[in-house]
């Protein structure tokens, strides 16, 4: 009896009988305390330790092919027949005595496969079961027999096929490894239609057959689904009907319809009655166990086998039964349903289950009750407790107590091992992940409230219930309540404003100062620079009259006379527009043009976004730099001087002016680096008063014996 329900410990002490549950519960010396069922929901046969191979049924009796032969169960499965391994080999060497031509009946298209006689009885491997009509088909590394429903064998044919079974025009499939199928119209007389396996809708690779209303279907581990229909085969996946490749399990459920499934993947719910459609996928990672062993459908609920036991789904919630319920060996060889029993084959005995109180509702956690609570490491005191449970719902502690360790344990539930926890401190917090362990630890928990809640899920009955466990209060520091808060907010509210106030007007002070400063400062480099000028244009006018040129002479006083209303005009603006600033450009370039014969070509580009008229730069900004190139860049050597003078917008606000000449370049400069760095300077300190975040606004660059090109950009 031991072994039956599963009891493997040899020293028991006492038993007791929970008539309430139908539970018996047995204690031992050495391995605690055994939970036996026996309400008859899970039922155990050692069955000798024979490993079962296949279970079919005729009226009341089960017929169990397993490694010994074929044993008849009557309903109260005791043992009515057994027909032993010496008799199916007898029935072979009586076949043999008859002088049959085995080879032509065995077919030549897998000598792979060919039958070996000399296999002795004890060496006979069986490796199904078909039931068809009213006898029995079993299949064997010797042949396959024909068993009638009183237990005896009444036909051999010698065929050696690992699947094979009848479609449902009662056609004989035999598969044969490695070289197609074949159809026996009638398999007595062993007239058939063989399928090469060179066609692309002949089945190969075969593990199940099954027949659903006028089709048949083929199972293939590597070629996906075939079916048999109207005396053809097709393959779904050859005429891309369906994808997937591998399939281990099918069966059919309630509503006619095909389930199907992978050794290793996921299971599939599918119509094809009329036309083919996948209803449901469910996902491999929803299982409990990672290799499915049977498939079964029973009612609204599908069955699946793993080696960690039998995951029930119905209607999307997933069951597990395993050893905690009587399931203690899952390493399933077979499965069938009869009426309302689950039949499981196992390589030591069989299960039976009777799957109408399996699926009922079950019964699960009633409540979570708190059984120890520790703060800092340190079990609070006993008088929190009564019948050794915290009596309250709230816990209040202050901030430098904020760690917490809480044990529960669930109320009126018989499988505390089918439990899984998982907990959050808020409502709109994540949960955690999902632990088997009934104790929850926070440490260092900020200052708050907390309601701790517990989420339950139950494996046995496929539910999770929220259970509020704890209200949990850290209470903050002193400089954390609301009234310091408020004084602290008041006092720094008051600071600020004043200081911000403060700021404010001794802003506008510095700014007005600030203003007047630069306006002064601007105005001074305007008149350093302007007189700068005009010592350079009176020299020119010296050396005309000195060379008694008195036409050029009267010509370039005019002409300096213009431009030095033009620059009277200008000096005490702070801006000037372009047009203005080309048009003084164009006068003095003209001056000092008179000095080079008018050889110098002179060239303006103004960028077609620009405005002349409204947009504005410094008066007399660039006149040193064009100065420096009559100076400097151009003697009378040069063959053909050439200066240009543009104006174009760049992103960011930026005008980019530029004086490009052909002259000497790096000679030149090295010759009067004085001379230049101190115009430079100036006019770079006209563009950083007005303009300080302008940090670079001049760039210099020369090539030798061939030019200079001065870049100045501004803001605007």
């Amino acid at each position: 009896m031991s072994n039956q329900y599963g009891i493997d410990s040899k020293v028991l002490l006492n038993v007791v009988y929970d008539k309430t549950k139908d539970i018996l519960y047995v204690g031992s010396n050495d391995k605690g305390i055994y939970e036996v069922r026996l309400d008859k929901i899970i039922d155990y046969s050692p069955f000798d330790g024979s490993s079962v191979i296949d279970f079919e049924n005729f009226d009341k009796r089960k017929f169990l092919l397993h490694n010994r032969g074929v044993t008849i169960l009557d309903s109260n499965k005791e043992i009515l027949k057994t027909i032993s391994l010496s008799e199916f080999k007898n029935v072979e060497q009586a076949y043999l005595n008859k002088g049959n031509n085995i080879i032509n009946k065995q077919g030549v298209e897998s000598r792979d496969f060919e039958l070996n006689f000399n296999i002795k009885a004890d060496g006979i491997v069986f490796y199904e079961m078909v039931k068809h009509i009213n006898s029995f088909w079993i299949g064997s590394n010797i042949g396959i027999f024909e068993i009638n429903s009183l237990g005896k064998i009444i036909n051999y044919v010698p065929k050696h096929s690992l699947k094979f079974g009848f479609s449902s025009n009662d056609k004989f499939i035999e598969t044969i490894t490695y070289a197609g199928v074949r159809v026996y119209d009638d398999i007595y007389k062993l007239k058939s239609k063989h399928y090469s396996k060179f066609e692309k809708n002949t089945p190969q690779y075969i593990v199940q057959i099954l027949s659903n209303k006028d089709k048949t279907y083929l199972l293939s581990v590597f070629n996906g689904l075939y079916v048999y229909h109207k005396n053809q085969f097709q393959s779904y996946l050859a005429d891309e009907i369906w994808k997937e490749k591998k399939f281990k399990h099918i069966t059919i459920n309630d509503k006619v319809q095909l389930i199907l499934a992978a050794e290793f993947g996921n299971v599939f719910i599918v119509e094809d009655s009329k036309t083919f459609k996948v209803l449901k996928k469910i996902n491999k990672n929803k299982l409990v166990g990672k290799t499915i062993l049977f498939l079964e459908a029973y009612k609204d609920c599908i069955l699946i086998g793993t080696e960690k036991g039998m995951n029930i789904y119905q209607n999307g919630v997933f069951r597990l039964i395993d050893q905690a319920l009587g399931l203690k060996d899952c390493n399933f060889t077979t499965s069938q349903i009869f009426k309302n029993q689950l039949w499981l084959g196992t390589e030591k005995g069989f299960y039976t289950v009777d799957l109408d109180k399996l699926l009922k509702e079950q019964i699960t956690v009633l409540g979570i009750a708190i059984s120890k609570i520790a703060v800092n490491n340190i079990p609070i005191d006993k008088f929190n407790y009564k019948w050794f449970k915290y009596t309250s719902n709230k816990l209040v502690r202050d901030y430098q107590q904020n760690s917490f360790s809480i044990d529960f344990i669930p109320k009126g539930y018989p499988f505390p091992e089918k439990l899984k926890f998982r907990y959050r401190l808020k409502s709109n917090n994540r949960w955690s992940p999902y632990s088997d362990k009934a104790n929850l630890f926070f440490p260092y928990l900020p200052y708050g409230d907390y309601l701790v809640e517990v989420e339950v899920f139950d494996s046995n009955a496929g539910k999770s219930t929220i259970f509020k466990l704890l209200d949990i209060c850290v209470e903050p520091p002193f400089w954390f309540t609301w009234w310091f808060i408020s004084l602290i907010i008041l006092f720094i509210t008051s600071l600020v404003f004043y200081i911000i106030n403060r700021k404010r007007n001794i802003a506008k002070d510095k700014a007005y100062k600030e203003k007047q400063v630069v306006e002064a400062k601007f105005e001074a480099l305007s008149n350093k620079m302007n007189p700068h000028f005009i010592y350079n244009a009176l020299n020119s006018i010296q050396a005309y009259v000195g060379s008694n040129d008195e036409r050029n002479s009267s010509l370039y006083i005019s002409e300096f006379a213009g431009l030095m209303r033009k620059t009277l005009k200008n000096s005490p603006k702070q801006t000037i527009t372009i047009k203005d600033e080309v048009e003084y450009l164009k006068s003095y370039i003209f001056i000092e043009n008179m000095r080079f014969k008018g050889r110098n070509s002179r060239e303006f580009y103004i960028d077609p976004l620009i405005d002349a008229a409204t947009l504005e730069v410094y008066p007399t900004l660039l006149q040193p730099f064009v100065e420096n190139v009559f100076v400097h860049a151009f003697d009378e050597s040069h063959p053909f001087p050439k200066l240009k003078i543009s104006f174009e917008i760049l992103e960011s606000k930026i005008l980019e002016c530029k004086i490009i000449d052909n002259g000497k370049g790096l000679n030149t400069r090295k010759q009067s680096k004085f001379h230049v760095s101190r115009g430079i300077a100036l006019a770079r300190e006209r563009i950083l008063l007005l303009q300080p975040a302008n940090v670079d606004p001049i760039k210099i660059e020369m090539t030798e014996n061939d030019g200079t090109t001065v870049t100045i950009r501004l803001l605007f």
